[in-house]
Parts: C-alpha cells; structure tokens; sequence
C-alpha cells in the first residue's frame, strides 16, 4: 500500500530535519525544503496529503504557502511556530478555515510525542515493518488491518450509544442473554421478561453485573436493538464475548453468571497476560516443520491470538463498567483514589485491545456472518476509528455535568483523567466540544429570547442585559473551565453572549439615549469578546458614548438642550439607525478629579461675576476704559496704561491655563478607560486561573505593570491639574482686583 506523502517546509535546519527524520522513522513518504516558493512547485508533483510548514518563512511567507498548495492538492496544514498559543495567530488560522484549508498549529520547542501522535491520527500510522507492536501480526489472508482514523467519518451510532448509561441500556444485559443468542432465544427471552415484568417481579437475570430489573418499556427496546443488525453489534460490543467456541464450557461467563465478578477476571487476566503459549507456537513456526504440522500450528496460533484479544476486550468492559459504576455513586474525596484507579485501569485495557489485531478481525467475521447488507465489513473499521474518542465522551459528559453544578473539583478530575488516557489531545479536546455542544446550543437560545425580548422593550435594555449577564453565567463558566481561553467553541461562546448583548444595548442607548447607563454594560461586552472585528466595533461603541455623555453633561448644567448625538452603531446591517460611526465610550473621570473640575469651574464663574459687576452687559470680560468729564476721552497717563497692561497679560496667563485644564481634562478620560480596559483583562485572567485555566503569566504581568505604570501617570496629571487650578483661582483673584482698582482710578480721574 502506498505509504502517505507529507511536505516538510521550514527554514530552520534542525527543526525540519528533525520532523522529517521522526516522520520517515515512522513510515511517512517525507520530503523537506527550506525554501515555501520552492515547496510551492514541487508540491505539485508530490500532491502532499500534509504540509508542515513554518509560517515565518523569508520571501514568500508560510500562510501564504500553507494557502496555495492546500489549494492545490487539499492537502491538511500543520503549522510548527512558537506563536500556536498566540491569539492573533489563531485569528490567522480561523481565516484560512473560513477558506477552506484544514489547518491545525503546534508549539516549538517541539514536542516529538505530540507530532507524531497527531500525524498518525490525520493520516494513520503506517510502520515500516507493518507489525503490531504488541501482538503477533495475523497472517491470515483478509484479516482487518488496524485503520487510520482520520482516514474515515466518525460512526455516528457508536457516539450515540457510548453515554454514562451505556452499560444500564445494554440489551444483553437487559435480557440476560449471551451475546451470540439467536433471534429465536430473544424473542423467546423478551417475552417471558415481558410476562415477569406485568407480574411484578423486581429482578430479572442473574446477580453481580448481570442483575438487571427492567421495565416493559426497556425491554421491548432492548429486543428493537437486537432486531436491528448494526444496533446488535455495538451491543455485542460492549458486553461479554465467549472465549470458548461452546460458551457451557466457558469458566470465566459460567462465573460471572453467578456473580462472581472477582473469578471471572482473573480467568480473563490469566488468558490475556499469557503470552508463553503465543511464543512456543510462533518459534516453532518459525523453525522447519512439515506441511502438516505447520497448518496445526498456525490454527494454534490463530487461536491463541483469539482468546487473549477476547479476554483483553472483557477485561476493558468490565474495567469501564467498574469505573461508570463509581463515576454514578455520589461524589466525596473518599471516592476519587478508587475513580483513577478504576478509569485509569479501563483506558489501559481498552487502549491495549485498539492494538489488538484478532479482535479487529473477530469482529470483521461476525459482520460476514451476520450477513445483512446494512452491515459492512467497514463497520469494524470504523469502530475502530471512533472507539477513542466515544470512550472519551463519556468522562466528557461527566465533566461538563460537574461543571454545570460548580462541582469544578470532580470536573477537573474527569478532565484530567482523559488527559492522562494515553489517547492524543486532540481527541480529548474533540470529545468535551461534543459534551458542550448542547450547552452551547442552550446559550443560543437564551441569547435568541433576550434578543426578541429586547425587540418588545427596547427600553428596558439595561435591565434584559443584566439579567441575560447573570444567566449566560453557568455556560460561560463551564466552557471556561473545560475548554480554556483561545479554544474556539469557548471563544465563539463568549462571542455569542457579546454581541448579542451589543445589540440589545445599542437599541437601548439610541431609543433612551442613556449613555451613562449603558457605558459599564459596553464594558462588560467587550471584556468578554475575543474576536478582533467585535472588539473593535465595542471600543468605537465605547468612544462614542463617551462623547455622547459628556455632551448631555454640559448641556444640563447649562440648561440648555444638548445637541443631537452620534448614536452607536447598528447591532447588525438590519438595524436601522443614524449612519454616524459609532466610537467607544469611556468612564468618566473618578471622583477627586471631578471635585477639582467643579471647583475650576466655579473660580470661572467667580471672576466673570466680578467682571460683569463694573462693565455692561453682555460683556464677557471688561477692558480697562474711562470716560474724561468733557466731551470725548483722552489719553491716560502711564500708571493707567501699566495696570492696562498687566491686566491683559493676566488674562491671556488665564485663558492659557483655562486650556491646559481642558486638556487635563481630556488626558484624564484616555487613563481612566486604560486603566478600567487593564483592570477587567486582569479580572479575567485571574477568574480563569481560579477556574484551574492555564494563563499566561508574561501576558498577565504585561498587563499588570502596564496598568500600574497608567495609575502613576493619573496621580502625575492630577497633582498638574491641582497646580495648575490652584495657580488660575490665585491669578484670577488678582486680575479681578486689579480690574477693581482700574476701574476706580478711571471713575475717580
């Protein structure tokens, strides 16, 4: 077969060549260029199925590279970079999937283990030698192959029947019949089941795991599934395989028939933990034997192989039946030493059997021998294919169920439990988006009954918006915790809530034009946001409100009405509103720095009282005139023009200051919306890292000194806006006086 062809693109020597030598060890077709506008060619000849590439490429950059060459061959992109954590970076990713290229980004210094895990995933691990690692590989012509994962879809019904009640629904265990019993035997079964559960009888089956104490209603599913030949086999799946072909003489079934669980498991642990018969029978294959005694052996061998491969998968049910069992009880700390042990026991197993090639190939022939053609030999394939991430599903529910009761302990654990099952990272992160998807689908609707909510009373805005805040809590909460800042199911649930609260809030401040009110609730949108495009339009939301509320400010304190303001901008193109860009709002200035504003303000007024006591009205400020007693005015003498002087020097020293103040003023709204943009980044940050998220420290520190550095530049402006209004009442009182002692030089001559 064809081994699959990958193309190595990075500048960097060690960094390529180390991938390509990992890759080619592991049986990839790898070729390595140092040079994208090179890479670009050849790729047309290689048809690539993955591209790694480095995205900081000279000349023609990565991206770009990473965009035509997917283009050309549809090949999947894996980015090497050090910025694969770095928000912008994820913005770049999200716009090439928004083209159509599949790409994913990995961290450097690089993680050997991760690399490969995730290459055999997309692509499917192809050894050179084409052996299992673990267990002999199986000659027989037509056995199953182990498949790539990536190399097929998910099988949708093993996703579904994999839950918490996986095991509670099995229909064998439901019947209490072997898992090769005819149609006859279960029809038979159901009915006498159906007849005992009319009668009242509180338990069917056997004692132990096999206990079971349906309802008709659950029985006649259970003869449904069993009815239906691709249900049938996921419920033979996951429960109890006979080792022996006649199941009377099967020790470990006959022991757990009676309930004895503990015998049964050892009998399976003995099978599957004996490899000495596999190996005589393998050396001896191995030497010169005759033609008879080499077809003996090989039968011995296949059925060596088949007992261990079918004790290894009973022991992987019977390990997760155990560790569902413990996850169900009531949580406390006494149980969680027994719930790692007991997942931690059923991962391994289960790990152990997807290497288990006889398995694969017994459940290949019991689709041939099933024979419906809804069933296809590709079901074993794909079984296999999904199996890790199904397995995973079920500690993902689990842990977003926590979540969802701020058990955020027991959540953690379950989250961590999957992290350490051996199965790739991806496939973890897969498994809690698929748990999350239906909290994401409730977070939709509540955003959808806010939004129409808010298209009936538009003017009760505010109030919809808080109260949406305080429900949109419980999700938010659990996408932070389980999937972390920078996942994109996380940040498209944050976006969600955003946006859909902008717009209630940009119909609430155009129809009340309650800037004040609406300012911290545009904040809290624009904590939450993640997109840049959304980010933005907030920050000019925020701007704009700003404005618009200084401007209603003035307007009342002078009774005056305010002119017509800029509005926020639409929530959406539908929104019909005035066309004005819509800027940011900030917060108004704290509190000491509005007292020294009034205060200016009223030394203002003070010195034009005092003018407008000697001058007529209407006059702003008076100029130093006198009238001589005759007819016509004439020439003071040089004291009058001195003090004329000094007069009209102190008034421009003022008006200077007047405008200094003004821009005091303006530099005090910029700090204080920094300081309130650093302050809500820091909250979040540290509310995320309570929630056990991974944060960036260098981020959070930057954040932090730059928020403090913000703070000392506002006490340096005010301690410059003190002097200076201290310095303009000081001159205004002066040049009051000495307009006073003009004024009465000129009446006195």
């Amino acid at each position: 077969m064809q081994r699959p062809s990958i193309l190595i693109v990075d500048q960097r020597l060690t960094v390529g060549e180390r991938v390509r030598q990992l890759l080619a060890q592991d049986g990839y077709s790898v070729q390595a260029y140092e040079s994208s506008q090179v890479a670009v060619k050849a790729a047309k000849d290689i048809a690539p199925q993955l591209l790694i590439v480095n995205p900081l490429m000279p000349q023609l950059s990565g991206v770009e590279a990473a965009r035509q060459i997917s283009r050309a061959s549809h090949c999947k992109v894996l980015f090497l970079t050090e910025m694969a954590k770095d928000g912008d970076f994820r913005e770049v990713l999200r716009g090439l999937q928004e083209q159509g290229v599949e790409c994913s980004a990995l961290g450097v210094p690089l993680d050997e283990t991760e690399l490969v895990a995730f290459v055999r995933r997309e692509l499917g691990h192809h050894d050179l030698t084409g052996t299992d690692s673990e267990a002999p590989q199986n000659s027989r012509t037509g056995a199953a192959a182990a498949p790539a994962r990536a190399a097929i879809a998910d099988y949708k019904p093993l996703l579904e029947m994999v839950t918490p009640r996986l095991y509670e629904r099995n229909a064998f265990r439901i019947t209490g019949l072997p898992v090769n019993a005819s149609l006859r035997d279960i029809s038979k079964q159901v009915e006498k089941l159906e007849m005992m559960a009319k009668l009242g009888v509180p338990s069917v089956g056997s004692p132990g795991i096999l206990a079971s104490s349906a309802t008709i209603e659950e029985i006649r599913d259970a003869l449904q599934s069993l009815k239906n030949p691709e249900t049938r086999l996921l419920h033979e799946f996951f429960w109890f395989w006979p080792i022996c072909s006649t199941i009377d003489q099967d020790d470990a079934l006959g022991a757990l028939k009676g309930g004895d669980l503990s015998q049964a498991e050892a009998i399976w642990k003995s099978i599957a933990d004996d490899q000495r018969g596999l190996s005589s029978v393998a050396a001896r294959l191995d030497s010169d034997c005759p033609t008879p005694e080499r077809q003996n052996l090989e039968h011995q061998k296949l059925s060596f192989e088949h007992a261990i491969a079918v004790a290894t998968h009973n022991l992987a049910v019977l390990s997760h039946y155990h560790a569902i069992s413990i996850s169900e009880a009531e949580p406390n700390q006494q149980n969680v030493p027994r719930l790692k042990q007991a997942w931690e026991t059923s991962f391994k197993f289960w790990s152990t059997l997807t290497k288990r090639h006889a398995f694969w190939d017994a459940l290949a022939e019991r689709i041939r021998k099933i024979d419906d053609p809804r069933l296809g030999v590709g079901v074993a394939e794909a079984v296999w294919s999904t199996l890790p991430v199904a397995l995973l599903s079920v500690n993902a529910d689990y842990a977003v169920q926590e979540a969802e009761a701020r058990r955020f302990e027991s959540a953690g654990l379950h989250r961590q439990m999957m992290k350490e099952s051996g199965f790739p990272i991806a496939l973890v992160r897969e498994a809690l988006a698929r748990s999350l998807k239906p909290l994401h689908d409730e977070l939709a609707c509540l955003c959808a009954a806010a939004d129409k909510e808010s298209d009936e009373k538009p003017t009760s805005g505010a109030q919809i918006v808080l109260r949406f805040f305080e429900d949109k809590k419980r999700y938010l909460q659990c996408f932070n915790y389980l999937l972390g800042a920078g996942d994109p199911l996380r940040d498209s649930a944050n976006d969600l809530v955003a946006q859909t609260a902008r717009g209630i809030l940009v119909d609430f401040a155009n129809k009340t034009e309650d800037w004040t009110t609406a300012q911290p609730l545009f904040e809290e949108c624009l904590a939450l946001a993640t997109s840049k495009s959304l980010r933005s339009r907030l920050e000019d939301d925020l701007e704009m409100l700003a404005k618009n509320a200084a401007g209603k400010a003035a307007a009342d304190r002078a009774h005056a009405t305010p002119p017509s303001s800029p509005q926020p901008a639409a929530r959406n193109d539908q929104r019909k509103v005035p066309s004005a860009a819509a800027p940011t709002a900030k917060k108004g200035l704290p509190a000491w720095a509005l007292v020294l504003m009034w205060v200016g303000i009223g030394a203002l007024v003070l010195m034009f009282t005092f003018s407008n006591q000697s001058t007529p009205s209407g006059t702003a400020t008076p100029q130093p005139t006198y009238e001589a007693p005759g007819s016509g005015s004439y020439p003071v003498d040089s004291r009058y023009q001195d003090l004329r002087n000094t007069i009209e020097r102190n008034k421009a020293s003022l008006r200077e200051m007047e405008q200094t103040l003004t821009s005091l003023n303006e530099q005090f709204s910029r700090l204080e919306s920094q300081i309130e943009a650093d302050k809500a980044s820091l909250t979040e940050m540290k509310e995320q890292h309570n929630l056990g998220l991974d944060v960036d420290a260098d981020r959070y520190e930057q954040i932090r000194q730059h928020h403090n550095s913000t703070l000392l530049k506002a006490k340096k402006l005010a301690k410059q806006y003190e002097q200076t209004r201290s310095a303009h009442e000081t001159l205004l009182i002066i040049t009051n006086s000495q307009i006073d002692d003009y004024n009465n030089l000129v009446k006195n001559r």
